[in-house]
């Protein structure tokens, strides 16, 4: 089911209807943890993940944010961002274009050929190579983003496209493997170091599966960005 809040507070696609209280969050973790932690683990709404944070937790950005690096997928475990791999598939017929094909006609901007290079430098800094940057993939990426941001939500499953592997197809992307990783922050570098201390994103970005990458950015009415990275072979 699909909860929608404030584009601020960034929505959290859950696995089960029931969410936890306040109270059984605060006492089932110690106030020194973190609330992205808390809110996966125990099913927070984003409501109550920003009282925690507000009575708890000394959070350096908002607490929204940091639940949307943790988007649960399970009840029972905080999920990691595991890639989708689907086999290539040329399309049928050629789509109809979605709403978020507003946002096709850009080329790459400075932000995300700014995240783009922090994600090759910390590849770099793990004995990686880097991938390549593909217009194609950034163009479908930064859809996705404007996805979540004009539909109010946050999640690995998009309510237009479904998850990273059916959106490539949609748009007609051949590809053998994919996979992605998506951030509601306040910009690029909180981003991508949020990215790289959550052990199933920094996966994502040290995988040795892809050769190539698209990042797609787009902004809400506070400010904050919604980033995705679309990797593939």
């Amino acid at each position: 089911m699909f909860r929608k809040y404030t584009a601020l507070a960034a929505a959290i696609l859950l696995a089960s209807s029931m969410t936890t209280s306040l109270a059984e969050c605060a006492v089932n973790q110690p106030c020194n943890s973190t609330c992205g932690d808390v809110c996966a683990t125990y099913q927070c709404s984003v409501s109550t993940c920003n009282q925690i944070c507000a009575t708890c937790w000394d959070c350096n950005t908002t607490c929204s944010t940091i639940c949307g690096i943790y988007p649960p997928a399970d009840p029972t475990a905080v999920p990691q961002p595991t890639p989708t791999v689907q086999p290539t598939q040329k399309p049928s017929a050629t789509q109809t274009p979605a709403p978020g094909d507003d946002y096709t006609t850009q080329s790459v901007s400075a932000q995300e050929q700014k995240m783009v290079n922090l994600l090759n430098q910390d590849r770099k800094n793990n004995g990686r190579t880097a991938l390549t940057l593909d217009p194609e993939l950034c163009r479908i990426a930064r859809i996705k983003s404007a996805d979540m941001r004009d539909n109010r939500y946050f999640a690995h499953e998009s309510p237009t496209y479904g998850r990273v592997g059916q959106m490539l197809k949609h748009f007609g992307y051949r590809f053998s493997a994919a996979g992605e990783n998506i951030a509601h922050h306040a910009n690029v570098d909180k981003a991508q170091a949020a990215f790289m201390s959550s052990q199933g994103h920094r996966a994502n970005i040290l995988s040795t599966a892809w050769t190539k990458v698209g990042v797609g950015i787009v902004q809400d009415a506070n400010g904050y960005i919604y980033a995705t990275q679309i990797f593939a072979k």
